[in-house]
């Protein structure tokens, strides 16, 4: 098949328990519903019962209609969910995203999120990345002018080719949740950061007053939040205007 060429994972979307059964049959690798079909029960349940990862659309949902969906199909023993934030207006204004939303999915039902964007253009959804979607929905065209109420706001190839090349940047620029200096960082902190300098000319032996001291780059001498472990101390050697001060050169 030609997704299989394009390495193109083919799924589509039943409407009915009969069309859960025939894309299963079709060796699907996952099923989809539409935002329409959310309350047809029946359908969710099969997609449950199939055993494959399901994505249910949640546009014009009430929190207490999701709920009842993803009861019923988890019900089947099946928990490979995701769950789509939706905007049921073709096209979605800004104003309408409500990209929020996700977070609100995530907490409540405790699954992966992801978006389904009817917004114009790539902004909503590499936000939806950077707010953790893991899957993307977005209406694809070979030509905008075709006739057909999608077609005018869907994704043109060069459109579509673009928005998945800034969702991997923003995938990569995510990076780690750890708040701490990266590799790079580190490099960085010795070159661009201060220490404790010799104001002026120091001979050995003098006793070190506040007044002996700045604070200038690189940091390879005392950080400056320990300055006040220098004052008082004698020099053990002659220290140049600008030469880092560390303990090693007091006594």
């Amino acid at each position: 098949a030609y997704s299989d060429e394009r390495n193109v994972n083919f799924h589509a979307t039943p409407t009915s328990v009969a069309g859960v059964r025939r894309l299963v049959e079709l060796g699907v690798e996952v099923l989809k519903n539409g935002s329409d079909f959310l309350t047809r029960l029946d359908v969710v349940k099969a997609m449950g019962r199939s055993g494959l990862p399901t994505v249910l659309s949640t546009g014009m949902a009430t929190l207490a209609e999701i709920e009842s969906a993803v009861t019923v199909f988890r019900k089947t023993g099946n928990n490979q969910l995701i769950l789509l934030h939706c905007t049921s207006s073709y096209p979605t204004a800004f104003e309408d995203v409500h990209l929020n939303r996700m977070t609100t999915l995530r907490k409540a039902f405790n699954c992966p999120v992801g978006f389904s964007d009817h917004s114009i253009g790539s902004t909503a959804s590499i936000g939806a990345v950077a707010l953790g979607a893991c899957w993307i929905e977005k209406h694809f065209t070979t030509d905008k002018n075709l006739p057909g109420p999608d077609h005018r706001f869907s994704v043109s190839p060069m459109e579509l080719e673009h928005m998945v090349q800034r969702i991997r940047e923003i995938e990569t620029c995510m990076g780690s949740p750890a708040l701490a200096p990266s590799k790079i960082e580190a490099e960085a902190r010795t070159q661009f950061r201060v220490s404790c300098a010799a104001a002026c000319r120091l001979r050995e032996g003098h006793v070190l007053s506040d007044s002996d001291i700045v604070f200038l780059r690189p940091a390879s001498g005392l950080a400056p939040a320990h300055k006040d472990r220098l004052i008082g101390r004698q020099t053990v050697r002659d220290l140049r205007a600008g030469e880092t001060i560390g303990m090693n050169d007091v006594n």
